[in-house]
């Protein structure tokens, strides 16, 4: 093995470590986020692997929380339409 062949291979080693560390931290904000953040340290520290996983799946795949405002917004409009047209439907 070369030495060029030795720092592309730590490079791309680098860059992975980076972007795994990246996800799991978006998902332990995600997880303080969406959680009482009593409930999430104790998650974390008493079921660790599992708590790590579940932050970077949700750093991975998981909405941010403007994506999940939004989608509440979303809903909530919905909701209140249909309650509108409830209200004039039982009124003819």
């Amino acid at each position: 093995m070369e030495s060029g062949d030795s720092t592309l291979l730590t490079g791309i080693i680098l860059i992975v470590i980076l972007l795994l560390g990246y996800w799991a931290l978006r998902g332990i904000g995600q997880l303080f986020e969406r959680y009482n953040p009593i409930l999430v340290i104790f998650y974390l520290f008493l079921l660790f692997p599992v708590a790590m996983l579940h932050a970077f799946i949700l750093g991975m795949f998981g909405r941010s929380k403007k994506e999940r405002l939004q989608k509440a917004v979303e809903d909530e409009v919905d909701h209140q339409l249909r309650v509108e047209r409830e209200k004039e439907r039982r009124l003819k």
